[in-house]
């Protein structure tokens, strides 16, 4: 399933979140939500970090359908929000800004919501092909990208690396990158891709 709209960045290049919350919840929606609305519901902080369950949240708020296919353990990071953090891979510096700029008991408490939220299902595996191209005809596919596959830029310690997948052809998948700089339509090789990714969440109506 194809997004309908195409949202880029912002300028200070920390709202690829955001950017593809947009285009999913526009696309599959009635609704126009702003960036400023983006922000509320994803829980976004101008000076982070921003973690991502908010957003999930977000998305089963609007009634749509969300799946999550990743290798993160929603339980353990329930219970202890440092599970979390110790698995980012950030340097010591960046660990430490991490621990002293989140809300441990609140993230601890949203992951606790999307564990138990009827909207919401998590796949505990690395994503993979065959569990991608399964998805990918009856949901918009938003991606975590974990490596600077294309021209993703590092701001105190945190990539902009949230794409659309539009799709998978051959040896290549077709993604909207927000940016900076913002385009549409990139072609990736496949296994390029497939190396990079983080985890996928995938999202009906």
């Amino acid at each position: 399933m194809q997004n309908k709209l195409f949202v880029p960045n912002q300028k200070n290049r920390h709202h690829s979140l955001q950017a593809c919350y947009l285009m999913t919840v526009n696309s599959l929606t009635s609704k126009n939500l702003s960036m400023k609305q983006a922000e509320i519901d994803t829980g976004y902080e101008k000076n982070g970090p921003n973690w991502d369950f908010q957003a999930l949240l977000g998305l089963a708020r609007h009634d749509l359908k969300v799946t999550v296919v990743g290798e993160d353990d929603y339980q353990a990071m329930a219970d202890d929000f440092m599970v979390c953090i110790d698995q980012e891979g950030f340097s010591p510096e960046e660990k430490e800004d991490a621990i002293n700029m989140t809300k441990m008991s609140v993230e601890e408490e949203r992951i606790k919501k999307i564990l138990n939220n009827p909207n919401i299902k998590i796949f505990h595996e690395r994503p993979k092909l065959k569990r991608l191209l399964g998805l990918i005809n009856d949901n918009i596919l938003i991606a975590s990208i974990e490596k600077p596959i294309l021209n993703h830029h590092k701001n105190n310690g945190y990539y902009s690396r949230f794409v659309i997948i539009k799709f998978i052809e051959d040896d290549y998948v077709i993604i909207d990158y927000p940016g900076p700089p913002a385009k549409e339509n990139c072609k990736i090789p496949l296994t390029s891709f497939l190396n990079d990714i983080g985890y996928v969440v995938a999202v009906s109506r």
